[in-house]
């Protein structure tokens, strides 16, 4: 999972002051964390609007509907508040974890280095 949120000046395509990127991966044949399963972000508008653009992926089942295999196109959707995406987020990522017998608890965090982290956060 990767969870990326900084600040930004409010605009059209920003209307809430916040650039973020917010991703569940599922393992590739390898073992590793590449495949996205769901997410939101607001990198460019989705197709089915022009702004905002602040859009949901779902995830894409595969034929059987039992297990993700990738996302489904961006949808449109109008985020009241960071907090608040982040916890459907959160919801969304539970619901897929516990449905393919996973462990929701966080076994480990990967953070940037420090000096990274020092200017996040901080309207430019």
């Amino acid at each position: 999972m990767t969870i990326r949120v900084r600040c930004e000046e409010q605009n059209q395509d920003c209307p809430h002051g916040y650039r973020y990127e917010l991703n569940l991966f599922a393992p590739d044949p390898n073992g590793n964390g590449v495949i996205r399963i769901l997410g939101a972000d607001n990198a460019h508008a989705p197709a089915d609007a022009k702004h905002p653009h602040d859009h949901w992926h779902e995830p894409k089942m595969n034929p059987a509907g039992r297990k993700p295999i990738g996302v489904k196109p961006g949808k449109a959707v109008k985020v009241e508040s960071i907090e608040d995406l982040i916890g459907k987020f959160f919801a969304e990522t539970e619901k897929i974890l516990l449905s393919q017998g996973l462990s929701k608890d966080v076994l480990k965090m990967n953070l940037p280095p420090k000096r990274a982290r020092k200017n996040e956060g901080q309207a430019r």
